[in-house]
């Protein structure tokens, strides 16, 4: 599967030769960063920088004088991909498309224009090409991949072959004659050398040195630039310079002219990135600011490209060959018939479930920054673990948050049912919601694996009977909408009480095999014996309420009095859909929640969306920063704070904060506890406190 593993060498060899153990299944998301040879101080990195500089000098000095043909065009510009070196961005192989006319155009605009003065520059230590990719969109670091990787193909078959006749056996190589591995400026073309080198599957594998690596991005980015922009600015020596920019960017930034003036203006962000980049297309000198910063923080670019490294190294290599020992191999996966998909993703998915967080977790839970793309090539390189190609790969999802779960929900597994597809989830709330989704639709060959942040976690989905009355029917088709969204199993009249069963019984099952009871209340609920009925029984299962098993929901307005006036409920009357979600949701404790959305029934409630909470749902922080210092008078702070909160307000908080299920008690809790379990968690957990008085805040206001 790894290099190391095919050529029997260890890792503690690779390391000594610094050289990075790459996938022989799969492309792994690294590339070379051209600033780390730059900032070296090898000798030999030294040198492969002149000659990267050397012939980007010559090709700029020959579209500058107008006599590049389209011959030389292609020879000189135009770069296939080098897959033997197994780095890149093609998940389940190491196949590319390279470089073409494409990239070459723009290079031959950027080499007469911004570069024009490439190797001779005035305003920096070095010559950077990846200024180039500074003014195109649309060349990220994939191009730049491709394109410094030819450039150092020479050094790399260099660097193989000297690791090939120190380590390998005869058996494990062979002398290949390479295609365009050296320029010759005497003959200006590419040409071809003959390199002892290890083979695999009659293919060359061509080694990288670990401390040239980086993942993500690379030092010198588009990105960065308009994320320093600012600061940028302010340290550019050239007054003149900086009042032209500031000038363009304040005209282009101006609020219109009918916003209130006592009101603080605040520009989109996509304005203010259009801004940025047309001040860099009218101001090219602009990015040889930002280079120069650049290279005065070079020790940070080896800092962070070793964690990166060594962050890959672990997710994409220790961790997979750990779990294939522990959990996959001794499942008997690589055993069963290549052709029985459906065994396959059902094995897989286990292996998942029961040792996932071998894959994804760390001591804080899920491991930061887990995208897409890193669930894919993981769940790739444990399937293709034995290197056999006739066992077809599924789709690989991951559903971490309400839009990957809308993408799912809106068909994009449709025509993917030969080869399956197995959808990876964060939690037991969206896998219930995927699993009802595939129930539902009777699909086949889809398999759900759900990991969890907190290994402790109980996995268990809590089902939730809905009590109501047939008045109120579109109120508990939205509530249940909202419900399984959540990833709640529900259980209600509309949908599971079928004509020709006996009513009292269904209801008194769906009582007792239910975690928990929400009441719609209205006034034709309080005066329905069947509805009645229904709630007692909730209560006198719990009639203490220490299982919280009957949660009442205000839909309209009521006095509700005796002893189902004794149990807090939860108030949606007069709010809009999102608002009343929030509630809803908080109200029941639920935890890893998506974030709200429309329903898959309509709002029966009032439809014109007030402005009542909007800042507050603005403000809900995508992650709580965790690993801040609680203090005891910060702590009663927060509990003055969060006594002065009504019940709603405390259900609105309890669903932005998103604390894991059944850590706070649902509304019908006294509030003193409700209270009480939000403190101690927020300091167990050390949250920021901060976050939550501004959420708090936001409330009262």
């Amino acid at each position: 599967m790894y290099f190391s593993d095919f050529f029997n060498i260890s890792n503690d060899l690779l390391a000594s030769e610094n050289v990075f153990d790459i996938s022989l299944v799969s492309d792994l998301p690294l590339f070379i960063d051209p600033f780390l040879i730059f900032d070296s101080k090898k000798s030999e990195y030294q040198q492969l920088h002149q000659d990267i500089v050397r012939y980007v000098s010559f090709v700029r000095n020959k579209v500058i004088a107008g006599t590049i043909s389209e011959f030389q065009e292609r020879e000189w510009l135009h770069f296939s991909e080098i897959p033997n070196n197994w780095l890149g961005y093609s998940v389940g192989s190491n196949a590319g498309r390279g470089l073409g006319s494409t990239f070459s155009n723009g290079a031959m605009v950027g080499l007469q224009g911004p570069l024009s003065d490439f190797g001779d520059e005035n305003y920096s230590k070095g010559s950077h090409f990846e200024r180039l990719f500074l003014f195109s969109k649309g060349a990220g670091k994939d191009a730049l991949s491709d394109f410094i990787t030819n450039l150092c193909h020479g050094f790399l078959l260099d660097f193989t072959e000297k690791f090939t006749k120190r380590h390998l056996a005869a058996d494990q190589c062979l002398e290949f004659n390479v295609r365009r591995a050296k320029f010759d400026f005497r003959k200006e073309r590419w040409v071809n050398k003959e390199f002892i080198l290890p083979v695999f599957k009659s293919q060359y594998v061509l080694l990288t040195p670990v401390d040239l690596l980086t993942q993500s991005v690379p030092w010198i980015n588009r990105m960065d630039l308009f994320a320093k922009f600012g600061g940028m600015l302010e340290a550019i020596n050239d007054t003149q310079l900086r009042q032209n920019v500031n000038s363009l960017i304040s005209q282009m930034l101006a609020p219109p002219p009918d916003f209130p003036k006592e009101k603080e203006f605040q520009p989109a962000k996509k304005d203010v990135r259009s801004a940025y980049e047309r001040a860099l297309e009218l101001y090219p000198e602009l990015a040889n600011c930002y280079i120069a910063l650049k290279e005065d923080d070079g020790n940070e670019a080896v800092t962070q490209s070793r964690k990166r490294v060594s962050r890959a190294d672990e997710f994409y290599r220790a961790r997979v060959v750990e779990f294939l020992s522990s959990t996959l191999d001794p499942s008997g996966f690589f055993q069963i018939d290549v052709q029985d998909t459906q065994k396959l993703l059902s094995t897989f998915s286990r292996a998942i479930e029961q040792n996932g967080r071998e894959l994804f977790l760390d001591d804080d839970g899920l491991i930061g920054n887990l995208s897409s793309e890193d669930v894919k090539l993981i769940c790739t390189l444990i399937w293709r673990a034995d290197g056999n190609k006739k066992r077809r790969l599924p789709q690989f999802r991951f559903v971490t948050d309400s839009k990957s779960a809308a993408q799912f929900e809106s068909g994009s597994h449709i025509g993917k049912k030969e080869t399956g597809i197995l959808v990876v989830t964060t939690d037991r709330a969206k896998k219930s919601r995927i699993e009802f989704i595939v129930e539902n639709e009777k699909l086949d060959r889809i398999q759900v694996a759900a990991i969890t942040g907190n290994v402790e976690v109980n996995t268990k989905v809590e089902s939730i009977f809905i009590s109501y009355t047939k008045v109120d029917e579109n109120w508990a088709r939205w509530v249940g909408s909202v419900l399984l969204s959540a990833g709640y199993k529900i259980t209600v009249q509309y949908k599971d009480f079928l004509p020709g069963t006996n009513f009292v019984e269904q209801m008194d099952l769906a009582v007792r095999d239910t975690d928990r009871t929400i009441a719609i209340l209205s006034p034709d609920y309080l005066k329905s014996d069947f509805a009645t009925s229904e709630w007692q029984a909730a209560f006198r299962d719990d009639p203490l309420g220490h299982k919280r098993k009957l949660i009442p929901v205000r839909v309209a307005k009521v006095n509700i009095t005796g002893l189902l006036g004794s149990v807090v409920y939860a108030d949606i009357v007069g709010y809009p859909e999102k608002s009343a979600t929030a509630i809803l949701l908080g109200a029941i404790s639920a935890g890893n929640h998506p974030t709200p959305s429309e329903s898959d029934s309509k709002f029966p409630g009032e439809s014109k969306g007030d402005k009542e909470y909007q800042l507050f749902f603005d403000r809900i922080p995508v992650e709580i920063e965790r690993g801040c210092t609680v203090n005891a008078s910060k702590r009663l702070q927060l509990a003055t704070a969060i006594a002065s909160l009504s019940t709603n307000q405390v259900n609105l908080l309890v669903f932005a904060l998103n604390p894991p299920d059944n850590e706070i008690p649902p509304v019908s809790a006294p509030a003193k506890d409700r209270a009480a379990a939000l403190l101690n968690w927020t300091s167990r957990e050390q949250i920021d406190l901060a976050t939550i008085e501004s959420l708090i805040t936001t409330l009262q206001d």
